[in-house]
């Protein structure tokens, strides 16, 4: 397992099987890019030079202890059997790397790479999600409670629904395509903790025959989606 902690907040991967997952994200799969970045920089590092043993200097380099409420990250690698393998703060700043063993003063500047660490994001495998507009042969939305409406099929006549059509040339059903098939996800997180019910459906078929049933959410940490 693969520990971080931030002041406002922390992370853990865990090695499960043959495959890595973010723990703190509902055990969502892991990029193996990123990991294997990870672990092979941080061996791959090697000191450059002692810096400050003094902890009210050590927020200059970014290694504040994050337990106290400072810029640092606490990195702990464990085995299977809970072992403590590796236990550092780490930091970057724009003038480089730095690191510190945990409960030890002496901090130093690394040479070497690291992926981002401040946060889970740049770990999960988001790129799940491939569809282009113009491959999309229905399309239908609804609201909660609401009967769902049309927006667009191939081959049906513009005239097929008065309310339909009228609905459609409100909303611009090419342009709500476009913004489904652009769709980037930046987080993940288990549908039990959305709060709220969802704003709209939309369902989607694609001329392959994919059927999508997409849930747009809008929540207090931002808008989420349930596919």
């Amino acid at each position: 397992e693969i520990r971080f902690t931030m002041a406002d907040g922390s992370y853990a991967l865990a090695r499960e099987g043959d495959i890595w997952t973010m723990v703190t994200a509902d055990s969502y799969p892991v990029s193996a890019a990123p990991l294997a970045q990870f672990l092979t920089g941080l061996v791959g590092l090697t000191y450059q030079g002692r810096q400050t043993r003094d902890p009210k200097k050590y927020g200059i380099i970014g290694l504040g202890s994050p337990q106290e409420g400072g810029n640092g990250v606490s990195l702990q690698i464990y085995t299977p059997a809970e072992a403590e393998l590796v236990n550092l703060v780490i930091g970057r700043t724009p003038s480089g790397l730095y690191l510190r063993k945990g409960g030890e003063e002496t901090s130093y500047q690394v040479n070497g790479n690291l992926p981002p660490f401040y946060n889970q994001r740049p770990w999960l495998d988001l790129d799940i999600y491939d569809l282009d507009a113009d491959m999309i042969s229905l399309l239908s939305a609804s609201r909660p409670g609401q009967v769902a409406t049309i927006l667009l099929q191939t081959g049906l006549s513009p005239a097929f629904n008065q309310e339909a059509t009228s609905f459609r040339q409100t909303v611009r059903p090419g342009r709500i395509a476009q913004s489904i098939a652009d769709l980037a996800f930046i987080d993940v997180q288990g549908s039990d903790r959305l709060t709220g019910p969802a704003r709209v459906y939309f369902q989607i078929i694609t001329e392959t025959g994919l059927s999508l049933d997409l849930a747009v959410y809008s929540e207090a940490n931002g808008d989420w989606v349930t596919i």
